[in-house]
């Protein structure tokens, strides 16, 4: 399953990118995230970079593993997340920033391939997932600008 967004934001892909990877920002637009412990906090950046994330589902945190797969820093950052309610399954999420007359554009992408009964409620997840990226994206874009 595939989920693919994209969002202009009022402001250089520099400060986006700032935004997107520094901790203290993130906390304004994925209040989800309740934590976010680097396993190594010499390399907390950088590809190959793991991670534990503390994500807060309706009443309970769970724990996502993170692993960075591509670092460009002002251009693309990418991960791959795995546990939590994802169970067996990982998904891959890709940020791309695009320079633009009036900013910058931001492209996400989320992969993620459905195993089980996963399979049958594909459609159903596509659309639930599309809508919360929507709103996260804004957030972002608030934060950013």
């Amino acid at each position: 399953m595939r989920v693919q967004k994209s969002i202009s934001v009022a402001a250089t892909p520099d400060t986006c990118w700032k935004v997107l990877t520094l901790r203290e920002h993130q906390k304004r637009w994925l209040p989800e995230v309740v934590d976010h412990i680097p396993d190594d906090p010499a390399k907390q950046d950088g590809v190959g970079a793991t991670s534990t994330l503390k994500i807060q589902e309706g009443k309970r945190v769970v724990d996502y593993r993170e692993t960075i797969t591509a670092w460009e820093p002002g251009r693309v950052l990418a991960i791959r997340l795995s546990g939590g309610s994802l169970g067996k399954m990982t998904m891959d999420v890709t940020y791309r920033f695009v320079p633009e007359a009036n900013g910058t554009r931001l492209d996400y992408e989320a992969d993620m391939e459905m195993k089980g009964l996963f399979i049958l409620l594909a459609p159903l997840f596509k659309i639930i997932s599309g809508s919360k990226v929507g709103g996260t994206l804004a957030r972002f874009a608030q934060a950013a600008e």
